[in-house]
């Protein structure tokens, strides 16, 4: 049956400011976890246990960008999963470029936003995304009106950006350019590292 109307999911995501602009996957990794009942997983928390050090508000904004960069290598949406994993019950997904990769064996026209779909309405996870050179949360997906499959492949997505505390709108077509550029600067969390999946078992 068609869907005829613009259709909006949207999960209840915590806005929680990134300290810092290097601190996007701590932020954006704790709004997932708050959001789906760990109060107590805080990005200070997470930035704790990926680091195995105690949090010192003061010390952090005494540094800057490029000297807190320089002392600590930041995690991936790998090494955050890890920590979500010791920190809660939750089940967690990594789909990294093998990952993705793999899917594409069975599924050779899967795209990136397939992915997400799945997950977002399948599992109802919150989505860590990892795009250049930042990590958002995923907050929405919307339909636009129309037949249900032209619908999907018009939908757009929104995210939270941690820094700016906005949100941001991209099409899917964007999504799948974004996982296929490469970090030049951060190889270590280019698109090796896509998106961060955490939902409740069931």
């Amino acid at each position: 049956m068609g869907r005829k109307g613009e259709a909006i999911y949207e999960q209840q995501i915590p806005i929680i400011k990134s300290k810092h602009p290097s601190w996007c996957g701590y932020a954006t990794t704790g709004m997932g976890t708050q959001s789906l009942g760990y109060a107590e997983v805080t990005p200070e928390k997470i930035f704790e246990k990926v680091h195995n050090e105690t949090y010192n508000e003061q010390e952090e904004r005494s540094r800057d960008a490029s000297e807190t960069l320089k002392r600590r290598k930041h995690p991936g949406a790998t090494h955050l999963a890890a920590v979500v994993t010791d920190l809660t019950d939750l089940e967690v997904r990594v789909y990294d470029k093998e990952k993705y990769e793999k899917l594409q064996v069975n599924k050779p026209n899967i795209t990136p936003f397939d992915v997400l779909h799945a997950q977002f309405f399948g599992n109802d996870a919150r989505l860590v995304l990892r795009l250049p050179y930042h990590f958002n949360i995923l907050k929405r997906i919307t339909l636009p009106p129309g037949e249900y499959g032209d619908a999907i492949n018009d939908a757009t997505y929104t995210c939270i950006d941690p820094m700016t505390q906005r949100e941001i709108t991209r099409n899917r077509e964007t999504l799948d350019r974004y996982w296929g550029e490469e970090e030049k600067g951060y190889p270590e969390k280019s698109a090796r590292h896509l998106m961060l999946a955490m939902y409740k078992k069931k």
